[in-house]
């Protein structure tokens, strides 16, 4: 459950409760999620208070691996920036009706070399972080399922006997955003586009359990280069009769492959454009790594939105100060509010969010605090037990997401001043990231311009010469 708060800061505040489901796994972690409002009050006269907001609110995405320890989107997956108001349709390539603004975008057909090579590339890279796709127009391609057959300890039903199941053969019914995508199951399914359909919180059915059969977060994107994006989907199932499996961590029993369909390039977000092995917390192998990035644009007036993703590799805690001012992100009925009145009536009193988890008994806790003069996001909590469970179950330490929203302002003003982002950390790691991505995926050109520098603390040093992951160490 998330728990979401609302307090007025005065010398009686009142505060009100709401409890609201989402999917979660609690098996190994408790999540609770807090919104603390201590907003514009009034400093000189006892009745003349207002409330400034956040146009809009941050969303989080705190993660290990694979494995979504909390998220405020639904199911985990990312939202749209804005909320889906065409309906949905749906076409088969093969009925020749595809609208004519779409024919230029259908892709070629798949070819058998394509799949085979796409089912062994995520059967050998099986650690990859989800990519980003953010498009409510885009084609659909089955590229189907390795087939691989399960059995084990846990696939044994109460009366001791073993049972075995080839996942590919018992997933169909896909699900994106809420919507049925007809015909398509692991092992066949037309190639099709969707309109007006933002990409997120898939899943699918499982129809050889008889228990939670539809599978919400047991799905990752990959982008393999050279060939495309790929939706992917680990097999796990359940029965009342004691049998269950919980996945082998190799998303490749159903695999779809993306096109967008809109003549849009791809928002470069990335995560962990290097990949580094995790080693023992505390040596000098520990890092974090910190990429800040701002969304391309999609249509004209969209939202401009940044996300900040932080990877915490060793333990320490880490704070990263977005440098915006308020009249940026926060509601402009509270911006006018402020500017109608005499200075010194109002006074800035902090909005703050946070988030609180359990991971191996530990209480994390990130917080985003919206200032006068800009963000503050800070983590607390880390320590190397957290490091040790998250790597031992995971491969992984943990990543930190967090997207803002920004108004009034365009994406060349608001990169003008997050390229002055700041981070520090509680303890030194052994070294530290500042990320940059390529600009359309390709590392042999210059970074991503909409990507930011996040300057370290005096006497961090650059190390190294890299355009896209330039490495930091204490002098």
């Amino acid at each position: 459950m998330f728990f979401l708060h609302n307090i007025k800061k005065s010398s009686n505040f009142a505060a009100n409760l709401r409890i609201t489901n989402i999917y979660m796994n609690t098996k190994q972690i408790i999540f609770s999620f807090v919104s603390l409002a201590l907003l514009l009050t009034a400093c000189e006269k006892g009745e003349d208070k207002a409330q400034v907001r956040p146009a809009k609110q941050a969303n989080f995405v705190i993660y290990s691996g694979h494995h979504t320890h909390v998220s405020t989107f639904e199911n985990g997956a990312k939202a749209p920036a804005r909320e889906k108001k065409a309906q949905f349709s749906y076409y088969k390539v093969q009925d020749g009706n595809v609208p004519a603004e779409y024919r230029d975008f259908i892709p070629a057909a798949i070819t058998q070399e394509e799949r085979t090579y796409v089912l062994d590339y995520i059967r050998q890279h099986p650690n990859e972080h989800r990519a980003e796709w953010d498009h409510s127009a885009y084609f659909l391609q089955n590229i189907g399922s390795s087939y691989a057959y399960y059995s084990g300890s846990t696939l044994v039903d109460m009366n001791g006997a073993w049972h075995g199941v080839t996942g590919g053969n018992h997933m169909d019914y896909l699900v994106i955003n809420n919507e049925h995508i007809n015909d398509y199951n692991a092992a066949w399914g037309p190639d099709a586009l969707c309109v007006n359909l933002h990409f997120a919180a898939p899943t699918y059915h499982d129809s050889w359990g008889d228990k939670d059969n539809t599978k919400h977060d047991a799905w990752t994107l990959y982008q393999i280069p050279g060939y495309g994006y790929y939706l992917c989907f680990d097999y796990r199932t359940a029965k009342n009769s004691g049998e269950y499996y919980d996945g082998d961590g190799v998303y490749n029993d159903w695999v779809i492959k993306l096109t967008p369909a809109d003549g849009k390039s791809e928002e470069v977000v990335p995560t962990d454009p290097i990949v580094i092995p995790i080693e023992q917390t505390g040596s000098e192998d520990g890092h974090v790594e910190v990429n800040l990035s701002i969304n391309a644009e999609k249509e004209e007036g969209d939202y401009i939105s940044s996300k900040l993703s932080i990877h915490v590799r060793d333990t320490t805690d880490v704070e990263v100060f977005l440098p915006i001012g308020v009249e940026y992100y926060c509601d402009r009925d509270d911006m006018n509010i402020v500017l109608s009145n005499p200075q010194g009536v109002y006074q800035y009193n902090d909005y703050v969010q946070y988030v609180s988890m359990e991971v191996a008994g530990q209480t994390i806790t990130m917080t985003v605090r919206f200032e006068e003069e800009g963000i503050r996001i800070s983590t607390q909590g880390i320590n190397a037990e957290v490091l040790k469970y998250c790597r031992e179950t995971y491969l992984d330490g943990i990543t930190f997401e967090i997207w803002n929203y920004y108004h009034d302002a365009n994406r060349k003003e608001i990169h003008g001043w997050l390229d002055h982002s700041t981070v520090s950390f509680t303890v030194n790691p052994g070294y530290y990231v500042n990320a940059f991505g390529p600009l359309e995926h390709d590392e042999t050109t210059e970074p991503n311009p909409l990507d930011c520098t996040v300057t370290p603390p005096a006497g961090w040093v650059r190390d190294n010469t890299d355009l896209f992951s330039r490495i930091y160490r204490i002098d």
